[in-house]
């Protein structure tokens, strides 16, 4: 069976609504899955030991039957949706039967239940298959579980699992599927007939699908991340040392102004002395209301040194959602600018107008405070949007953005002749390490105008007549800056991203425009884990097209589970899960969100106790690599189908001359429909097709989009991001 045999199989499947196991679920996938050669491969012995042990517990079932029962369970639990939809076929004297079985799993389903509903279908009997729904007539099939070795070839199948009457497996593949991939197979067959056989009352979503090695690799080895970070007073101490070591270095530029470190930590320290007057002091909040400049950098360290935590406010919000959050926090003080200050619409706290340069109390004296900022103390706190419209604050500790930043540094480095640029809008925490990371080490840090990090050319220039060697893109917006021209002249050493997932066309396009000894790193993060988590350093050749997330920072972990909160084999989407010291503390007064989502670590084995649930959906590779699959809640139905939007917009950057791409689920008539955004170098029907085509060989036939729409770019929010509720509206090539 060639690759378009199997498209076409896919589809046949779908226009009969028959959801069939396929191949791709059981993690038998590869480029180059199906070819007109085909071989066997036989279960091994421990497959058969197994099976005896799981014989003995059920002593009325023929052990056919038992392994049928094994595989559907196996197959359920790794489905999107937990349930196994199996082509079933066996030779009788009377002719060939064959059938459509189903096996679902729910939250207390024992493996007595699919035994049960594996027997009446006659799987396996004399009397032949029983009460199944028929095959779908003349429709070649994904995969096919047959009992023992057919003489019949009616049935035609891309794979077939022959089941012998002792329940010794025979899997029929194409000859250029992975030994790996099958030895794999069989490991995690064996182990869940183990798991079954020592504690068949367990239900079904709790037993073992992987081998006691593979789950101490994916909980245990690629979490093994522990390292002492002394604290000795965190980032403010750093700061401290850093001032003292090198006063006369320059700390903070902005326009045409530059202080050192001696005038910044003066301008701080005074400023925190009279934020202490005020009433600042641990877990106290101190709202910033500022555009960036000198004084917003220099209120937000002198929060952080009088032993508050900064609470960022975006300039641009209505007056009823900043009225909300002053009102929810209660700071003590907002600090702010001349030309703001009248936006200020509660008298909850007392309003600072700094001004500008951000020198506010000349009066006090310049040097440390001398406090004393413990780990568990608050940091800061940024506002996120919530599901219900309320916005929810994001409370981080001391020692978790230490962890961070001091991780950053070791991966990374910075040395004082190195410049960061501070373009980020500071209501978004990829701005958190943007402000601290350069002078808890002695850097400098240049800071965007207003308004200057959503234009191109404002940022080369900034960027070649500042010196900076060290920013981060959201990768929108670093599309757009692949359009500026010469940025092979900028002195650029380690370009970050994060935010969205990051496409290999993307980096190879800036790789080919820059320096040859530029550097672009993928980051990943929640706010609730303190900027990131997660690394990988994207090389500038290579033969696989994909662009994970990476592997855990120092002092993280990683742990992908299903919905039953057990952790799931390599290659299994699941929804990614933090542990770690840099979680969050929770949000603020919302106890009952900070325990929905901050939650004890229900993998026993696992080297963390409490774990924050993300949303998104992600699976380990083989070499312990994360790939991310997006949000779970852009997961969609269409005639009754999940659909993980994330997953086809995979697909479509694996195709060739993919810029961007969002996929949505639109709807017309009250008809849902996928439609593809995409940013490419070729548009029109051939480039559509091409892309369709692309899902179709990586994705269920239903995944491929109906509509596929060229852009000459993607509506961006003011954070750089994907607006995806413009889409709709942007002019189509």
């Amino acid at each position: 069976m060639t690759q378009s045999d199997l498209v076409e199989t896919m589809a046949t499947a779908h226009q009969l609504e028959v959801e069939f196991t396929q191949a791709g679920d059981l993690g038998l996938t590869g480029p180059d899955s199906v070819s007109d050669s085909s071989r066997e491969t036989r279960s091994p012995e421990a497959w058969a030991e197994a099976l005896r042990a799981l014989d003995a517990a059920f002593e009325d079932a023929a052990p056919a039957e038992i392994a049928l029962a094994v595989f559907a369970v196996f197959a359920a639990r790794l489905s999107e949706n937990r349930v196994a939809v199996l082509a079933l076929a066996q030779v009788n004297p009377d002719g060939q039967d064959s059938g459509v079985f189903e096996a679902g799993l729910t939250a207390e389903k024992t493996f007595a239940e699919v035994l049960s509903e594996v027997t009446r279908s006659g799987f396996g009997a004399a009397t032949g298959l029983s009460g199944l729904p028929e095959l779908p007539a003349g429709a070649p099939l994904p995969f096919l579980v047959s009992a023992g070795s057919r003489s019949a070839q009616e049935i035609v199948a891309a794979l077939e699992l022959q089941i012998s009457a002792d329940g010794s497996l025979t899997l029929v593949h194409p000859a250029s599927l992975e030994t790996g991939l099958l030895d794999l197979l069989f490991e995690r067959l064996t182990a869940l007939a183990a798991g079954l056989a020592n504690n068949p009352a367990t239900p079904l979503v709790h037993q073992p699908i992987m081998s006691a090695d593979e789950r101490k690799t994916v909980v245990e080895t690629w979490n093994a991340t522990d390292r002492h970070y002394g604290y000795h007073g965190g980032l403010v101490a750093m700061m401290e040392r850093a001032a003292a070591a090198t006063p006369d270095h320059p700390a903070l530029i902005f326009k045409e102004a530059t202080l050192s470190y001696a005038e910044f930590n003066a301008r701080v320290n005074r400023l925190a002395r009279l934020l202490r007057e005020k009433g600042v002091g641990p877990d106290r909040f101190v709202a910033l209301f500022m555009d960036r400049s000198l004084e917003m950098v220099i209120g937000l360290w002198a929060t952080i040194k009088a032993g508050g935590a900064y609470v960022p406010l975006n300039t641009e919000d209505p007056s009823g959602r900043l009225t909300e959050i002053i009102e929810d926090c209660k700071p003590v003080a907002v600090l702010t600018q001349a030309h703001l200050a009248d936006k200020i619409e509660t008298d909850v706290a007392e309003v600072i107008v700094l001004p500008e340069g951000g020198d506010a109390a000349p009066e006090f004296e310049t040097g440390n405070l001398g406090l004393e900022i413990a780990p568990g103390d608050l940091a800061y706190m940024i506002y996120t949007s919530g599901s219900t419209g309320k916005p929810k604050g994001v409370i981080v500790e001391h020692e978790a953005i230490h962890n961070r930043v001091v991780w950053m540094h070791e991966e990374y480095g910075l040395d004082p002749e190195d410049r960061v640029l501070q373009k980020t809008p500071y209501t978004f925490d990829v701005s958190v390490w943007e402000f601290l990371w350069p002078f808890a080490v002695g850097s400098t840090l240049v800071v965007a105008i207003p308004g200057g990090h959503m234009s191109i050319r404002y940022l080369k220039r900034e960027i070649k007549q500042s010196g900076v060697t060290h920013l981060h893109f959201v990768p929108s917006m670093l599309r757009l800056f692949l359009l500026a021209p010469s940025l092979d002249e900028l002195q650029i050493k380690k370009l970050f991203c994060s935010g969205e997932a990051l496409g290999f066309d993307l980096v190879q396009a800036f790789y080919e425009k820059a320096s040859d000894s530029v550097e672009v790193h993928n980051l990943y993060g929640p706010t609730e884990a303190a900027v990131d988590v997660s690394y990988f350093a994207c090389p500038r050749t290579s033969g696989d097209h994909s662009i994970p997330i990476g592997k855990p920072v120092t002092n993280t972990g990683l742990y992908v589970l299903d919905e039953y909160d057990q952790p799931v084999p390599v290659g299994v989407p699941g929804e990614l899960h933090i542990g770690g010291v840099q979680l969050a503390r929770g949000y603020w007064n919302r106890d009952d969100l900070t325990a929905e989502r901050f939650i004890p670590c229900p993998v026993e084995d696992a080297p963390h106790r409490r774990l924050y649930r993300t949303g998104d959906l992600a699976y380990f590779r083989p070499d312990g690599e994360i790939m991310y699959l997006g949000r779970n809640d852009f997961q969609v139905k269409i005639s009754g189908v999940r659909i993980e939007l994330g997953e086809i917009e995979a697909a479509i950057r694996s195709a060739e001359g993919i810029r961007d791409v969002v996929v949505v689920a639109e709807e017309n008539q009250g008809q849902k429909s996928l439609v593809a955004y995409v940013v490419a170098e070729a548009a029109g029907d051939a480039a559509a097709a091409a892309i369709k085509a692309a899902v179709a060989e990586r994705c269920p036939p239903f995944y491929v989009p109906q509509d596929v729409r060229f852009l000459a770019e993607m509506p961006l929010t003011v954070s750089g991001k994907i607006n995806r509720k413009l889409l709709k509206d942007q002019p189509r090539l």
